[in-house]
């Protein structure tokens, strides 16, 4: 099976314990996540991720590390985006921390409908899919 290949990044702003951004999702589900984009064409997994942190947060100051995690899921049928060259995702997982902390932040507003900043803890209970909420469990373990 072909996976479409993306980066995913756990944003966050180191605050007396680090607040991260999760993103409401409103395209094709409902729910939380964290950032996560497919690459196009030849890109490289770093553009990607610039593109994405433009694009989804608007975000400008940052610095990323490009972790060992990696995770992958296949789409439902009725997912219909690029579903005929593949039959799900694959993804990166970055660490990015984000600088422009007096900066509101932008969502995409045809993919998502809010964000919320928040502790690790209500992070894990909101972040919808469990593949999100071990990348957020590998992040503390390993970063924090």
């Amino acid at each position: 099976m072909k996976y479409r290949k993306g980066v995913s990044a756990v944003v966050f702003r180191r605050e007396q314990k680090p607040l991260f951004l999760v993103l409401h999702r409103k395209l094709n589900w409902k729910g939380y996540e964290f950032l996560k984009g497919g690459m196009r064409g030849n890109e490289k997994e770093r553009n990607c991720l610039m593109r994405e942190m433009g694009e989804e947060t608007g975000i400008r100051r940052y610095c990323f590390v490009r972790t060992e995690y990696a995770y992958k899921y296949p789409w439902s049928k009725e997912y219909k985006k690029d579903n005929k060259k593949f039959h799900g995702a694959h993804f990166r997982l970055y660490l990015v921390e984000d600088f422009d902390i007096s900066r509101r932040i932008k969502i995409d507003r045809n993919e998502h409908s809010g964000y919320r900043w928040t502790d690790a803890r209500t992070a894990l209970k909101l972040v919808t899919y469990q593949d999100q909420k071990d990348a957020l469990r590998f992040v503390i373990k390993n970063y924090f």
